[in-house]
C-alpha cells in the first residue's frame, strides 16, 4: 500500500529545506513530487515560461489548462511509483493576475487522496527576514508581514481542511531560527510512522 503525504507551507518558512535533508536520509524510500516544478515543466514548454514566477503571471485559461495537465501527470507519477511513500510538495494559495488560486482544491484531493498532512509553519517576522535574504525570488508579498500573517494562517486553516476532508492526519511542524534540526527531529518522527 502507497502512503501519500501533501507538505504544504508558505515561501519562507524552510519547507524545502527540511523535505532536502529528509530526502538526503530517505532517498531510497521516498518518491518526493513538487508540484510546482510540473508546473513548470509542462509550461516552458507549452507557454515558453522562463521561471516559477511567471506560472503566477499567467491568464486564467492558461493557468487552469496548465493546472488541470500537472494534475494528471502528478496522478500518474504516483500511481507508477515503487515506493511506499509518496511526498507531494505543493502550495495551497497561489496568488495569480485573477486572484489566489487555491493550489491544492478538492478534486486533486480525491484523485491522489492523503494519508497525511505536514503543514511547515515558522514565526512571521522569521519568514520575512528569510524572504528578505531570497536573492531568488521576486515577489514583493513575501516582505510585507501583514500578508505573511494572513497567508500563513489561511494556509494552516486549509491545510486542517483537507486533511479532515481526506481523513488524513494532520501535523505542524514550526520551523524556528536556528533551530532546523529539532524541526527536523520533528518531520522525521511524523514520517516514520508511514514507512
Amino acid at each position: 500500500m502507497k502512503n501519500i503525504i501533501y507538505v504544504f507551507g508558505i515561501s519562507g518558512v524552510g519547507k524545502t529545506t527540511l523535505l532536502s535533508k529528509l530526502l538526503e536520509e530517505f532517498n531510497n524510500e521516498i518518491e518526493y513530487i513538487n508540484f510546482g516544478t510540473i508546473m513548470f515543466e509542462l509550461g516552458k514548454n507549452k507557454l515558453d515560461l522562463k521561471s516559477r514566477d511567471e506560472i503566477r503571471k499567467l491568464n486564467k485559461n492558461d493557468y487552469y489548462s496548465l493546472f488541470l495537465e500537472a494534475t494528471e501527470q502528478l496522478e500518474e507519477l504516483v500511481l507508477l511509483s515503487d515506493k511506499k511513500l509518496i511526498i507531494i510538495d505543493t502550495h495551497i494559495l497561489i496568488d495569480t493576475n485573477f486572484g489566489t488560486f487555491v493550489g491544492t482544491p478538492k478534486h486533486l484531493v480525491k484523485k491522489v487522496q492523503p494519508n497525511g498532512i505536514i503543514f511547515i509553519s515558522a514565526k512571521p517576522e522569521e519568514i520575512l527576514e528569510r524572504a528578505k535574504k531570497d536573492n531568488t525570488r521576486k515577489r514583493n508579498d513575501l516582505l510585507d508581514l501583514e500578508k505573511i500573517k494572513v497567508r500563513l494562517e489561511l494556509t494552516r486553516n486549509t491545510s486542517f481542511i483537507i486533511a479532515y476532508e481526506a481523513h488524513a492526519v494532520f501535523k505542524e511542524i514550526e520551523n524556528k531560527q536556528g533551530k532546523l534540526e529539532e524541526a527536523y527531529l520533528e518531520l522525521k518522527s511524523f514520517i516514520k510512522n508511514f514507512l
